[in-house]
């Protein structure tokens, strides 16, 4: 989450058109045996509500005794798109941690915490 009082930047982070990838960690786990990775379906092309969403990045960190770990990244930020993507391929979304905005990174922060961006980071969200 980033809180900010710049309405162009919030627009600019916030808005499809402008093609920020906003990057979640996700555990999942099958609701039925034998479904394949998720990696793949869900990079592809999915339609909710009778739309087709952009591509998702995906990446399977490692597979577990009862499921997938994995991160996706989206553009768009549909309402619980990640979890509706998810349900659609035949996955409950068990938890769910946006860890990115762009090249800004959460990092180690912990649950409640907050921090300041580097200026590294404000330059960066200012180039969008």
């Amino acid at each position: 989450l980033i809180l900010t009082n710049d309405g162009e930047l919030a627009h600019h982070l916030t808005h499809p058109s402008h093609e920020v990838y906003k990057e979640y960690l996700v555990k999942l786990s099958p609701d039925e045996p034998g479904l394949p990775s998720p990696e793949k379906p869900l990079s592809g092309t999915i339609e909710l509500d009778g739309e087709m969403l952009l591509p998702a990045k995906c990446r399977l960190l490692t597979k577990t005794e009862n499921g997938y770990i994995m991160t996706i990244s989206i553009r768009q930020g549909k309402n619980r798109q990640i979890r509706r993507m998810c349900a659609k391929c035949g996955y409950t979304v068990n938890a769910l941690k946006r860890v990115a905005e762009g090249d800004v990174k959460l990092g180690d922060l912990p649950s409640g915490s907050w921090r300041y961006l580097s200026e590294g980071e404000v330059r960066y969200l200012k180039s969008l």
